[in-house]
């Protein structure tokens, strides 16, 4: 029997949380395009950035990294961790990547249960 990995459960979580989201209209659907390309820009970065590992060549920032998972490429970010198995064993660097995730699981789910309502702000002030 074959186990999930951690990283692999958070990615599919998120994209429940966003597709659910989309589907409901809780975001609009350029939110979930974000994610989308968002994804697939980060594990191009986390790909070439092992690549340089691999060939000690000049190597990202870890901040850039971070900073992809945070602007909508958190799913691209762990399913890169898992499939090229980099950054994995960083402490400092896993350590951020749990709370970006757990940043972007709290934000979709008080979205999609309604405690949060991206816009509401903007509508208080065009009622005005």
């Amino acid at each position: 029997m074959r186990h999930i990995s951690m990283r692999t459960a958070a990615a599919a979580t998120i994209i429940v949380l966003v597709g659910n989201n989309v589907m409901l209209d809780h975001v609009p659907e350029w939110v979930g395009l974000l994610y989308i390309i968002g994804s697939i820009v980060t594990f191009l970065f986390y790909q070439a950035d092992k690549r340089a590992a691999e060939k000690h060549e000049w190597r990202a920032p870890e901040r850039r990294l971070h900073l992809a998972d945070l602007t909508f490429g958190i799913v691209g970010g762990l399913l890169a961790q898992h499939v090229l198995r980099h950054k994995t064993y960083k402490p400092g660097f896993v350590t951020i990547t749990a709370l970006i995730t757990a940043l972007h699981v709290l934000t979709l789910g008080l979205i999609l249960f309604g405690v949060y309502a991206p816009g509401t702000v903007g509508e208080f002030f065009r009622r005005t």
